[in-house]
């Protein structure tokens, strides 16, 4: 693990130190509490042991050929992935980079990162930067870091954590990525306070979720979608209502039809 991520990691046993890496270059230690983390496949896994409570979508993201296949032309590149969201992955992808605006350095959190389809353009925007890809699925970090690996991206570092509890000082990042995601989330309000906590000020948020469609039939799709797969649907002003108390402005609606939305939002 860098040293120089030394300052922003915070542990998350007893989260009053930073962590650090050891001479082995095996684990990640708290010099207060004397916990210890394994780096391993490249991934610093920071819930040793801890089991979560999963819905259906959730443990389709754990399942190994859902896991390889998904950023292919089978799932998330897909003509039908494309139909059903009204945007390519391209297209969305270089939505959010624009709206990102980084500058070639920087450090960037991306949150719910999956096997770093979004991280790794970010990583190459920010030569002079270091990108987070944070994630609670192992097998997806696994296939992140050997993706980002298979590229030579060596300013990537990934780590297995909770998104409601980020383990990272505060104002630690110029902007956070999370596209794909918020919807799965048990809590997004939380995981919005979070955000906010560690994103530095006049920092950028971006976002892509399931959206909520108008009408009656928006409402009977966001019903089964959250009861039977877990997961929740959003509307732009609902992300603005979790996100004006926590000092964000300049929202911009990036995209709203089909089943997906993507915004972004600057903080103070």
């Amino acid at each position: 693990m860098p040293e120089s991520l030394n300052s922003m990691l915070r542990c998350p046993n007893c989260k009053n130190s930073h962590l650090e890496g050891s001479a082995s270059g095996q684990t990640s230690n708290c010099k207060d509490c004397g916990a210890s983390f394994s780096i391993q496949d490249g991934v610093v896994d920071l819930l040793p042991g801890v089991k979560f409570d999963r819905s259906v979508s959730q443990f389709f993201m754990e399942f190994s050929p859902v896991v390889r296949i998904y950023e292919s032309k089978w799932w998330r590149r897909s003509s039908v992935a494309t139909f059903l969201l009204k945007i390519s992955f391209d297209q969305e992808c270089e939505a959010i980079l624009k709206a990102a605006g980084l500058k070639g350095k920087g450090d960037l959190l991306d949150l719910a990162c999956g096997p770093g389809i979004y991280t790794r353009p970010m990583a190459r925007k920010l030569s002079r930067g270091r990108v987070i890809g944070l994630d609670i699925s192992f097998p997806m970090l696994r296939q992140a870091a050997a993706n980002a690996e298979k590229e030579n991206l060596k300013n990537i570092l990934f780590i297995r954590a909770n998104a409601m509890e980020l383990p990272f000082a505060d104002s630690s990042f110029g902007c956070v990525n999370c596209t794909g995601a918020l919807h799965l989330f048990p809590d997004a309000r939380q995981v919005t306070r979070e955000v906010a906590r560690v994103l530095a000020p006049k920092g950028t948020f971006t976002i892509s979720a399931v959206r909520r469609g108008p009408g009656k039939a928006g409402q009977v799709r966001a019903f089964f979608l959250d009861r039977i797969m877990g997961i929740r649907s959003f509307t732009p002003g609902d992300l603005e209502s979790m996100l004006l108390p926590h000092e964000f402005s300049r929202f911009q609606v990036l995209h709203d039809q089909g089943l997906f939305m993507v915004m972004s939002a600057a903080r103070g």
